[in-house]
């Protein structure tokens, strides 16, 4: 009982707390790779060093948060970095995204019952001058940085924030029921 109340609550405040889309905020910076999934980085941006000019970051936002808002976090925080390291601009060498759910797992009826989740975006840059971009598609940092603004600070409609709740989800409750068959086909 006590264990089913603490659930409960738990997925109530974690619900109360995705009401706000996660404001852009630097959470996490390492000088190496990690190797950790996405789904283990905290909400906001991660960045990695890979070498001396490349870069991965990784934006991950909570369950009202779209692919796009994550793409344009992701890109503004590389022409932010961009900048601070005093280049004009980068390339893009790796880009995906997608979508993550937090999950807890009932041992005893060996169901998995998914409890929130987001999207996420993550790119690997290189930090170049135009002049060395090549036959590379160059992204100067400055224009990157107005166009993603503008996409991270755009306030979705009740009904653009419902669907996209909805969306999520209905994409949680499947990999929710998936986990759980899995689960007891092993048995």
């Amino acid at each position: 009982m006590r264990l089913s109340l603490l659930m409960a609550t738990t997925i109530l405040l974690a619900a109360g707390c995705t009401q706000t889309p996660v404001p852009y905020q630097v959470n996490k910076t390492t000088d190496h790779p990690s190797n950790l999934n996405p789904i283990q980085f905290p909400l906001g941006v991660t960045q990695e060093r890979l070498g001396p000019n490349q870069y991965r970051i990784t934006a991950k936002l909570a369950e009202l948060g779209t692919q796009e808002r994550a793409r344009a976090m992701a890109l503004y925080h590389a022409s932010i970095l961009t900048e601070e390291k005093q280049f004009e601009g980068f390339v893009i060498k790796q880009k995906n995204g997608g979508s993550w759910c937090h999950s807890l797992r009932n041992n005893k009826t060996k169901s998995v019952t998914d409890v929130d989740g987001g999207v996420s975006a993550r790119i690997t840059i290189e930090l170049m001058n135009s002049q060395n971009a090549g036959s590379e598609k160059f992204l100067k940092a400055e224009n990157v940085k107005l166009t993603s603004k503008k996409t991270m600070d755009k306030v979705l409609s009740e009904q653009e924030l419902a669907f996209v709740k909805e969306e999520r989800e209905e994409h949680c409750e499947a990999n929710a029921r998936k986990r759980t068959n899995r689960l007891r086909t092993a048995l």
